[in-house]
């Protein structure tokens, strides 16, 4: 019998992208290209990411774990990083058996190209990948010399910090509330700047340099895997007007008003328009260069993003579905043409089953997802931020830094969602009550019915141990 050909594939991730941001997950049609080929693939509408943002998540895919299995990522995230930040974890260790190593022994090319710098070959994300490349990276090449920006200088300043301490004996209440708020808009300003990440690509662009190169000289015999991260989903957003501060834990807080978060989504939607058409693009990258003769694509995100849904702001926050729901969206194609017919996947799924579903693919035997009705997304706390070593000295000069600093404790507690059937539970492991959803009947999670469904209730709690 004739060996059939291993597939191409593609595993296209859109880093902070919401499922509803998509028809099929219960939001509007505004993203023409992604929705049609949604329109002819296998579309798993209760998918979920293993944890709430980029590095835990990409490790669980790429090492097939659950979060919080992963030691190195448990030890990095308490870390204060930055884009700029030298000496970074290695979230993935070499000899580590990834998706990408297990890949390599099987036969493909295999290829990372990533907008974000965290997934990245300095991280040990690239483990596996004969190529890894980040946009990040590839700047920095071009712009040899180059040192951290001006922010980015300030704020890891020790003479930054006295002078906020300083001027805390100095200001209180109110005025220091909004002498930090102005700050905010300032340092966005500048970050902006020194990033570039202000208007609508956020490394689109040279992501389509990089496949286009890559696939021009890669082996034409030889199976490919490659895995791409697109960040225009992701904040900061492009918005013009001077007055739209976008500091997450200032709306969280109560120091600004919510009317800013309407035009902060507005400019989340711009780009994701702009993202449709660089994905349409690499598409005919894709089918110029023969990789969609025989491929499989998959469309997925690695966490959501929250804009006020309750009282959060961004990702890196409590499980709710805002922040886990993902779309998963596989797609077939042959002779540079998407085949097949749109199915539709109800059971609970989680992003680890791409993992096998790929492995199977590439092995050339029955591909199949768990029918085991169970996922579960891992909040592991709130990664440090710029701002976290000032609102912690500060705590008690104001009640708005008090606030956000209550926030920020609620936020680092530690979380699981565990989805069963239509039923999720979100377990606390701290003070907090553990909160029990019909997600047929209460998608937007309101409802608490963890009094009414008790024996639900201890069936879930029984599938964390």
């Amino acid at each position: 019998m004739e060996r059939r050909k291993k597939p191409n594939i593609i595993m296209i991730m859109l880093d902070t992208f919401r499922a509803d941001y998509l028809s099929d997950y219960g939001g509007e049609k505004r993203l023409q290209f992604i929705e049609s080929i949604a329109s002819k693939s296998t579309v798993y509408k209760n998918s979920y990411a293993p944890g709430t943002y980029t590095v835990p998540s990409h490790a669980a895919l790429f090492l097939n774990k659950r979060v919080v299995d992963i030691r190195s990522v448990l030890e990095g995230h308490r870390l204060k990083l930055s884009v700029e930040s030298t000496g970074l974890p290695q979230y993935i260790k070499k000899g580590d058996k990834t998706l990408a190593s297990k890949l390599l022994k099987l036969g493909y090319e295999t290829a990372l190209f990533s907008s974000n710098p965290f997934i990245a070959e300095r991280t040990g994300f690239g483990e596996g990948f004969a190529v890894a490349k980040d946009t990040e990276g590839e700047k920095a090449a071009r712009e040899s010399g180059k040192g951290p920006g001006m922010a980015d200088r300030m704020l890891n300043s020790e003479a930054f910090m006295r002078s906020v301490q300083f001027a805390s004996h100095v200001i209180r209440g109110k005025m220091l509330d909004k002498l930090f708020v102005d700050f905010t808009r300032r340092m966005e300003r500048q970050l902006a700047s020194d990033s570039g990440y202000a208007g609508l690509d956020m490394g689109a662009a040279m992501l389509e340099e990089m496949v286009a190169s890559h696939l021009k000289n890669s082996s034409a015999s030889r199976p490919k895997f490659m895995f791409l991260n697109y960040m225009e989903a992701h904040e900061p957003y492009p918005i013009s007007k001077d007055d739209i501060i976008q500091g997450r834990w200032l709306y969280m807080g109560g120091l600004l008003a919510l009317d800013g978060v309407k035009d902060i989504k507005e400019a989340c939607f711009r780009r994701l328009v702009y993202l449709d058409d660089k994905i349409k693009k690499l598409f005919t990258i894709l089918e110029d260069r023969g990789f969609l003769d025989n491929a499989v694509v998959i469309i997925t995100s690695d966490h959501g993003q929250a804009f006020m849904e309750h009282g959060q702001m961004y990702h890196d926050l409590l499980p709710y579905e805002e922040m886990v729901r993902i779309p998963i969206i596989v797609g077939r194609f042959s002779g540079g043409r998407q085949i097949g017919s749109r199915t539709v996947t109800e059971n609970p799924t989680s992003l680890l089953e791409m993992h096998r579903y790929i492995l199977d693919l590439a092995n050339g035997g029955v591909v199949k997802t768990s029918a085991k009705n169970v996922a579960f997304s891992d909040h592991i706390g709130t990664a440090r931020w710029w701002g976290s070593d000032i609102v912690k000295k500060l705590r008690d000069k104001s009640s708005g830094f008090a606030r956000i600093n209550s926030i920020m404790e609620l936020s680092d507690t530690k979380a699981t969602a565990v989805y069963y059937k239509h039923y999720k539970l979100i377990h606390y492991y701290g003070k907090r009550h553990d909160e029990l959803f019909d997600l047929l009947k209460d998608r937007a999670e309101v409802d608490n019915i963890i009094d009414k469904g008790k024996r639900v209730y201890a069936h879930m709690l029984k599938l964390l141990k």
